[in-house]
């Protein structure tokens, strides 16, 4: 007997088998609390009311809930799209559920689970991937749920850039700058995990600056190539780029050269006066031209207005050849030879 309880009295009795964790309600009800895997078997109660018995025979089993899955992994740190990574599942369940950012997966092109469901391997991690876990199902299909591992992506940088002040050109990433004058530069890159570390040159000497901004004033040893150098050491990215110190070019200024009104009506005259300076130099050698020729004559009119050539030993006749000079008294007149 484990316990037993008089209606009339109200009073309880404890049996050879009470262990403490048995009772008996006022309905006749055996509540165990604390159930041990030993509890499992056979149950009799027995009712007596007057001269009259009854008796009623029952048994349960006591079944031991599944211990918390445990999920680990080889790693948990990887490179964005090229290295894999496997997680397990420890449990003796068979009914194994595999999650992956808060999602319930299964195998597919990007992972794969093992048959007994205790190994997923993820083949490509993404940048915003973030969280994996198993969860197993028990007995009354209660759900448990193993710890959580967390990942980490090792990816970029994307792209960088160099700001400075002033602004240098954007296609030759040359900086023009004056002896004494500031100099800001700020190197910035785009999407890394983990942010890349900084480093400076000049002219391919580190420099002991550290950080993204640089700031100098020019002097004539300040010239020359920065290089700006970014590096991922998780997945060994390193980019760079470079800016060209130097001094301004000269300008012409086209509002320092003005001429005055004087200044200018001198010009007009020195021109025209060397058109017809010209023009005497290029009569002069037409004259010469024909003055050596052995077959030739040259006769010029009184007025000098018109020039004649008449070819030796031929017709006596002249012909005029060139009108360099008008003279309105020789226009009538040609001149005849005999």
């Amino acid at each position: 007997m484990i316990v037993s309880y008089d209606t009339s009295s109200k009073q309880w009795l404890q049996g050879p088998k009470f262990s403490g964790r048995e009772n008996v309600t006022a309905s006749g009800s055996l509540v165990i609390q604390d159930l041990e895997l030993t509890d499992s078997g056979n149950y009799t109660v027995m009712m007596e009311r007057a001269n009259e018995q009854q008796r009623a025979t029952g048994s349960f089993v006591v079944l031991e809930l599944d211990k918390e899955p445990i999920a680990t992994s080889n790693t948990t740190s990887v490179v964005e799209n090229i290295e894999p990574i496997a997680f397990f599942c420890d449990t003796n369940n068979t009914k194994i559920t595999w999650y992956f950012n808060f999602r319930k997966v299964s195998s597919n092109d990007r992972m794969t689970i093992s048959q007994d469901n205790k190994t997923l391997i993820i083949h490509r991690l993404q940048r915003y991937d973030d969280r994996v876990y198993c969860q197993i199902v028990t007995i009354l299909d209660l759900e448990q749920q193993s710890n959580v591992i967390r990942l980490n992506v090792f990816f970029g940088p994307e792209s960088m850039s160099i700001k400075s002040t002033p602004t240098a050109n954007g296609f030759t990433s040359v900086l023009s700058a004056e002896i004494g004058s500031k100099v800001e530069m700020e190197c910035t890159h785009h999407q890394s995990n983990p942010n890349p570390k900084y480093r400076w040159f000049h002219n391919n000497s580190l420099l002991t600056v550290s950080g993204t901004k640089m700031t100098f004033t020019v002097s004539w040893n300040r010239l020359g190539k920065y290089r700006c150098v970014l590096e991922n050491s998780g997945n060994q990215v390193i980019l760079y780029k470079d800016i060209h110190v130097q001094l301004p070019e000269p300008r012409y200024d086209p509002k320092g050269l003005t001429v005055s009104g004087p200044m200018a009506v001198l010009l007009i005259v020195v021109t025209a006066m060397g058109g017809v300076y010209l023009c005497g130099i290029l009569v002069y050698m037409l004259i010469s031209y024909h003055t050596v020729r052995p077959n030739r004559a040259l006769i010029f009119t009184p007025h000098f207005s018109r020039l004649y050539v008449q070819k030796a030993f031929r017709s006596p006749r002249v012909q005029p050849l060139a009108n360099c000079f008008q003279n309105p008294e020789s226009k009538a007149k040609k001149l005849q030879t005999a």
